[in-house]
């Protein structure tokens, strides 16, 4: 069963199926909900398609269902390839960019389902490192992925005794064969001896790795900003597609856009690992310049525009170097110009 350290709610899931296929889907049903798991898998014998009208009721359900979740598994089958409703429901999760899209292929023995199952289920779990100084805003930010059905590993919930250490080291090394690693950098995080531990634990074991740095707690000429920047010479993730500049801790009505950001660091991370460098380029949203606007509480600004001044090369995943004239501010980026609306901005 599921790890006693996993604080899981369950995930709402999406299962797309043939009804033709229903014995079968319903052993998958039961394998997601053993482990905790909020699957839905339609099969509703008091609507009917004979009519135009009820037609286009069945798909509306079916469509508000799948904008409520953002995991969506494809059973694949013969019959699922010819099912007309199927196939609406694949068309709409691709318009509207759900986050993870799985596929079980039924024609594999049901035992090596249960396990791509299993592995599905493990995807979803996340490390999150912090300060304990930090739990206040960290507790709202909790919230809010689980609103977006992450499994939270929280490793404050074990007492801090001899063992402590290596059950953190143990705990992160299993979460980096399945799920990812979220650091958060505050003040009071750069000065905890657990927070670089556990960083390079995740380190060490190729971690998909995502880090937001909230604030001007850190700079460039830090040495301790070139320890971060090592995430990007990982068998995994390439560093500036996980570090994120966040200009503050949010109010606790604004907690949900860090959570956005986390979904979409997952979706940047795991094309990075599909694609080539080159690809990459139309892939990438500008996040952090959304993040910059929408939380600079402060209202502060660059009265000129940034300029390109260089790049970071290869293995820090060709991130680009910006200077503010106006102040001479440097700033790095992977996700585009830097915005002028900075909480860094030399204007109020």
């Amino acid at each position: 069963m599921q790890n006693s350290s996993i604080k899981n709610d369950g995930s709402w899931i999406f299962i797309s199926h043939s009804s033709k296929d229903i014995e079968k889907i319903r052993l998958i049903r039961n394998e997601f909900e053993k482990w905790g798991q909020n699957p839905l898998a339609f099969h509703l014998k008091c609507l009917n398609t004979d009519t135009v009208e009820n037609e286009q009721f069945l798909f509306d359900l079916i469509r508000k269902e799948i904008e409520a979740r953002n995991w969506f598994v494809y059973c694949e089958s013969e019959s699922a390839q010819n099912s007309k409703y199927v196939q609406l429901e694949r068309e709409y999760v691709e318009k509207i960019g759900k986050v993870q899209i799985w596929r079980l292929d039924l024609s594999k023995k049901i035992d090596e389902i249960m396990l791509e199952i299993r592995t599905i289920c493990t995807r979803l779990q996340v490390f999150l490192s912090f300060s304990e100084k930090d739990r206040d805003f960290v507790h709202d930010l909790v919230i809010e992925l689980k609103n977006n059905d992450f499994s939270v590993w929280n490793d404050r919930n074990i007492s801090f005794d001899t063992h402590f250490e290596s059950e953190i080291i143990n705990a992160v090394e299993i979460i980096s064969k399945s799920g990812f690693f979220l650091g958060l950098i505050t003040e009071n995080s750069l000065d905890s001896k657990h927070f670089w531990l556990e960083l390079e634990a995740a380190k060490k074991n190729n971690a998909e790795i995502i880090i937001l740095i909230f604030g001007e707690v850190i700079s460039l000429a830090d040495n301790r900003f070139e320890n971060i920047l090592q995430i990007g010479k990982t068998a995994k993730g390439l560093a500036y597609r996980g570090l994120y500049s966040i200009p503050c801790i949010p109010m606790k009505k604004d907690m949900y856009l860090i959570s956005d950001i986390v979904l979409s660091a997952i979706v940047r991370l795991r094309r990075t690992r599909e694609s080539s460098l080159n690809d990459l380029g139309s892939e990438t949203l500008n996040i952090e310049n959304i993040l910059q606007e929408k939380l600079n509480y402060r209202k502060k600004y660059h009265s000129e525009k940034p300029m390109l001044v260089g790049n970071g090369g290869a293995l820090l995943d060709y991130c680009e170097y910006y200077e503010f004239p106006c102040c001479n501010k440097r700033v790095v980026t992977g996700d585009g110009e830097p915005s002028q609306y900075r909480f860094d901005g030399c204007k109020e």
